[in-house]
């Protein structure tokens, strides 16, 4: 199902990167694990294919379903980090993974300001210690730029840059990302 639903959206947009969601059920099967690796290597595949993981299992079956899909060039993102993930429920995996996803809209609601951008800046420093790609997310206004700006955040994601949308873009006009 999720193939050809990579499948049908590559072929309304032109996209050819992409990010997907899995539940840790998805990460964990091997057989699925086996199945995208093969499409992603595949002709018909996108070019890039990050997948997101926000629940973790234990190291080994990361380590063991990670190589399969860095092996196909799949980065591997975990979602989350600060809020639903914990530094002692990922650090175990920290070498396994390409990028971690800090959501500020998370923690916004019990969390000031001043704190929001001390948990933010021990994740930038946690990804940089092991060589990660950081991404902050949740920015939806200039102000939540300014914060990445000041923390050396160079990949973003919000509200900010626009909503999500079901309407499908005329086919005429080329989507790029």
């Amino acid at each position: 199902m999720q193939i050809s639903l990579i499948q049908e959206f590559m072929q309304r947009t032109g996209a050819t990167t992409m990010n997907i969601n899995l539940t840790a059920n998805q990460f964990n099967d091997l057989d699925f694990a086996t199945a995208m690796t093969q499409f992603v290597e595949s002709s018909v595949g996108p070019a890039h294919l990050n997948v997101e993981i926000t629940h973790l299992s234990d190291s080994a079956t990361t380590r063991r379903i990670s190589a399969l899909y860095r092996a196909a060039g799949v980065k591997l993102m975990i979602d989350d980090v600060g809020s639903d993930n914990s530094f002692e429920l990922v650090q175990e995996v920290l070498g396994y993974v390409n990028n971690v996803k800090f959501a500020m809209q998370n923690l916004r609601k019990q969390t000031s300001a001043e704190q929001l951008k001390q948990r933010a800046a021990f994740w930038v420093k946690v990804a940089q210690a092991h060589h990660l790609t950081f991404v902050l997310e949740g920015v939806e206004n200039e102000a939540d730029l300014e914060l990445a700006r000041e923390l050396g955040v160079l990949y973003v994601q919000g509200y900010y840059f626009g909503k999500p949308s079901l309407e499908v873009p005329d086919e005429t006009i080329p989507v790029t990302f």
